[in-house]
């Protein structure tokens, strides 16, 4: 993300380098979450489908999916990806944090009824 800054900076461009910059002077903080979720979104997204463009086009990996029988059980559909994901102690682990972490930013104006960029400076420097 900090190349971004600069290629934007050098080539007067306004993208989402100057948008983090931007949302840090201003300490935006629900804009800086919001583009930070966008940029892993977009960086998940794009790993998917190298991933999924990879198993097509390189015919070692076909082989090497065929030999674990990948393919027929992803074929098979959600049931045996639950049947699978069950007994997979570390999925189940991530999969609760992950749905933990969604409820945090869901309810998060219920958790702090106060925002962040709303502070009394004076109370903190008049001592």
């Amino acid at each position: 993300m900090s190349g971004a800054i600069y290629i934007e900076t050098v080539f007067s461009y306004d993208g989402l380098g100057k948008l983090f910059q931007d949302a840090l002077g201003k300490q935006d903080f629900p804009l800086l979450q919001g583009a930070f979720m966008l940029l892993a979104v977009a960086v998940i997204i794009a790993n998917m489908a190298a991933d999924i463009l990879y198993t097509y086009l390189d015919p070692r990996v076909k082989q090497v999916l065929k030999a674990q029988n990948v393919m027929s059980n992803f074929r098979r559909g959600a049931s045996n990806f639950w049947k699978v994901f069950r007994h997979n102690r570390m999925g189940l682990i991530g999969a609760f944090l992950l749905i933990t972490m969604l409820l945090v930013a869901i309810f998060a104006p219920l958790l702090t009824p106060y925002t962040p960029t709303r502070s009394c400076v004076t109370r903190t420097t008049s001592r």
